[in-house]
């Protein structure tokens, strides 16, 4: 029903079950609360004040009969008199609450009771009057007779009387009390049912309403994430006409749009890999920037055909050793550039091949200098390296005996750490003992606190004895067995007296010891820190010689390592001397391959004469080394205005193996 409405009418029926839910809660709650409210002024303002009569009535009465028991044991007439006159003031009182009570009363149970209550009422004021004559009669032993008989009887059926009416109007409070608990209970579980009824429908109708809404929504985004992800191939369902649906229907035209678009890039650039330069898409099908991007991609393509394809013929002259081709086409940005270093490159391979041909004669003649030379030199590392192995021998010995030195002192500290930690244990020993010897000075002094307390105890207890001895002395023949209790009291006293003066001599010498046996600690723990002191130094003394050891035998061990080194390297000379010989007569035999090589290639006329040769730009014909010494002279069969090269500048043949010439045969 409300899958084609509107997003606000949605939302209208989702609230409006709330509103309606809240109305009912309100209206119920509304009516519960007046009820409870007249239970509840009905019970604090007729049903409890009864109570408060009644029990004022109670509390006064007892103390009626309390002031009478209190005039039987008075024997001043003025005291009599203000006792009376309080009694009259209870009774006043007692008179109001009744009249209270009887205005407050309910007709049925409740004023049959209060009829039997004012019988024995009656009864209770008549016993009242007995009570007056017999004390204005001054009749003291009938004044108690009458107290203790009749006057209790009637006071007893008084007292019971009113305690009946109160339990029947404390139980119908009670009940009054358990009714409106029931009816707070059942008006509770009306609202809590409304409630639970109110919010299932609410979120039976906001579950509805959310699905409706996000459903489309999630979608919408879900499509909108994959379009991110770049995933086209994507499908949504429109089922409803809403806002979510129209934005539906817009969502699907756009991936679409983006699918064919994305058809057509991918199919280009399929026939791009396929070698199918000239392919094109068709621009009809798009709209807008889509098509203008489809356009740009077939631009695109046009601007790059043109290059590559004259790359192409170049590269294709140059592969058949032709290295006079070049681009001539006129390019623009990075097309132009692209051909600019295609004829640099191309220029750089023929310029490189004419200095490779000039060089060859020179390497020809450098590598049997190379070979003498090597020769030379592995003869004198092989002597060099006899020497180096006997220094080599001799540091490795001097290295074991500082390893020793290094080892012993190492020892040497391990063992005055030790005692350092022994020193260090004995002083906490003492320190633990010290505490120990304080808090047993301390428990002696409390203990003589103690003492003497109980010696003061004692001396309260004979003061006692003495005095009740001499109240038994008082009191005559009555008081000779408490007179007997009082001198064994007395001799416990003394008893407990020299026995605290006992102990306290013993707490006092205990206390002596203690201090003398504090001061012995001290000491001792002034002959550990000295002998700590002891240690330290020993301690830091030995650490020094481990130091200087460790350091002796590490500038030992990096001595015999660089000898090692230098031993190494030297052997490494003398064969790589040996090696460079050899490499040289190779070097010889490869250059005479190479300028073979090098004449299979067509080079320009202009870049072959050397009169018109210019070294490249960015090459750096003479060395350091070059740039400090004369110059060679060529023989003087070359030309006049020819100049020499390096070998090892035109071609690093240092970094060069035999395969790498393979590329030129």
């Amino acid at each position: 029903m409300l899958k084609n409405a509107k997003i606000g009418v949605k939302l209208s029926v989702g609230f409006g079950i709330l509103v309606v839910t809240v109305l009912v809660i309100s209206v119920i709650s509304f009516t519960a609360m007046l009820n409870i409210r007249d239970d509840v002024k009905f019970a604090f303002e007729i049903e409890y004040p009864k109570v408060i009569f009644i029990e004022d009535i109670v509390t006064h009465v007892n103390k009626v009969k309390a002031s009478y028991c209190e005039i039987a044991c008075v024997a001043d007439t003025r005291e009599k008199a203000e006792i009376r006159r309080v009694i009259d003031r209870h009774l006043d009182f007692v008179a109001e609450r009744v009249r209270n009570l009887e205005d407050t009363l309910a007709p049925g149970r409740e004023t049959e009771l209060f009829r039997t209550f004012m019988q024995s009422r009656v009864s209770f004021r008549n016993s009242l009057d007995a009570l007056n004559r017999l004390l204005d009669a001054n009749d003291t032993e009938g004044f108690i007779a009458y107290l203790r008989s009749d006057f209790e009887r009637n006071f007893d059926v008084y007292e019971r009387d009113i305690e009946v009416l109160k339990d029947y109007l404390t139980e119908d409070l009670t009940r009054l009390g358990y009714r409106i608990a029931d009816y707070v209970t059942a008006s509770m579980t009306v609202v809590t049912t409304v409630i639970v009824i109110g919010l299932i429908l609410a979120v039976i109708f906001a579950v509805m309403i959310t699905r409706m809404i996000t459903k489309s929504v999630t979608t919408c985004v879900n499509v909108a994430n994959s379009l991110a992800e770049g995933q086209t191939n994507v499908q949504i369902n429109v089922d409803s006409r809403d806002e979510t649906g129209v934005l539906s229907a817009a969502m699907q035209n756009m991936v679409k749009a983006i699918k064919m678009m994305y058809d057509d890039a991918h199919y280009l650039a399929e026939e791009s890999l396929a070698g199918k330069l000239k392919t094109r898409a068709d621009i009809k099908r798009h709209k807008g920037d889509f098509a203008v991007i489809i356009k740009g991609i077939n631009n695109l393509l046009d601007a790059i055909v043109t290059p590559i394809t004259e790359v192409m013929g170049v590269m294709g002259k140059m592969s058949n050793k032709d290295l006079t081709a070049r681009v001539t086409g006129n390019y623009n940005g990075d097309l132009d550039t692209f051909k600019e270093d295609i004829n640099a490159a191309a220029k750089s391979l023929e310029e490189s091949l004419i200095q490779v041909g000039m060089a060859v004669e020179q390497i020809s003649a450098a590598s049997n200098q190379i070979s003498s030379g090597s020769q030379v030199l592995a003869e004198a590392t092989s002597e060099q390296a006899s020497s180096l192995e006997e220094i080599s021998a001799s540091l490795e010995e001097i290295n074991s005996l500082t390893s020793g030195n290094a080892d012993n002192a190492k020892s040497g500290l391990k063992l005055a750490d030790m005692a350092v930690q022994a020193v260090d244990e004995g002083n906490a020993a003492m320190e633990k003992m010290n505490k120990a010897m304080e808090a047993i000075l301390k428990s002696s002094q409390e203990t003589g606190k103690i003492i003497k307390t109980i010696d003061e105890i004692a001396f309260q207890t004979n003061l006692l004895a003495l005095n009740a001895a001499v109240e038994a002395a008082h009191a005559g023949d009555a008081g000779k067995g408490f007179a007997v209790v009082a001198e064994e009291v007395k001799n416990l006293a003394l008893r407990s007296a020299e026995a605290a003066k006992n102990t306290n001599a013993l707490i006092d010498e205990s206390a002596k010891n203690s201090e003398m046996g504090a001061r012995i600690v001290e000491q001792v723990t002034k002959s550990f820190m000295e002998m700590k002191e002891q240690f330290n130094k020993v301690k830091s003394i030995v650490n020094e010689i481990s130091a200087s050891s460790d350091e002796q035998a590490s500038g030992v061990n990096q001595i015999s390592t660089g000898v090692n080194d230098m031993n190494r390297v030297t052997q490494q000379n003398a064969a790589n001397a040996e090696e460079s010989a050899s490499a040289a007569e190779q070097l010889n035999s490869q250059a005479a391959e190479l300028k073979g090589m090098v004449s299979q290639y067509r080079l320009s006329q202009d870049a072959i004469s050397p009169t018109s040769y210019s070294a490249p730009r960015n090459l750096n014909v003479t060395s350091e080394r070059d740039r400090r010494q004369p110059a060679k002279q060529l023989p003087m069969n070359s030309p006049k205005k020819s100049y020499e090269v390096k070998p090892e500048n035109v071609l690093p043949l240092d970094s060069m193996d035999d395969d790498d010439f393979d590329d030129f045969k």
